[in-house]
């Protein structure tokens, strides 16, 4: 399984702390699937999760669920 610093380009600045929310986003997401998805769906997932962390939001439940809801998907 991929992580989300492998979609992380740089030069991009995370500390610690939003690197481990972003990537219980991203593992949380992921796992929603019964399967693994597609690899491009995960791309996309990894995606919306930088833009919104970037952004600022550092819940990864809510990371998960914007990331889930971009791509279409139901959130829970």
């Amino acid at each position: 399984m991929s992580n989300i610093t492998d979609y992380i380009k740089r030069p991009a600045v995370f500390d610690a702390e939003e690197i481990s929310a972003m990537s219980a986003a991203y593992d949380r997401a992921l796992t929603s699937f019964p399967a693994p998805p597609p690899k491009t769906v995960s791309e996309a997932i990894a995606a919306v999760i930088i833009v919104r962390a970037r952004s600022g939001e550092r819940d990864p439940q809510k990371l998960c669920q914007e990331a889930l809801s971009a791509c279409g998907l139901e959130v829970q």
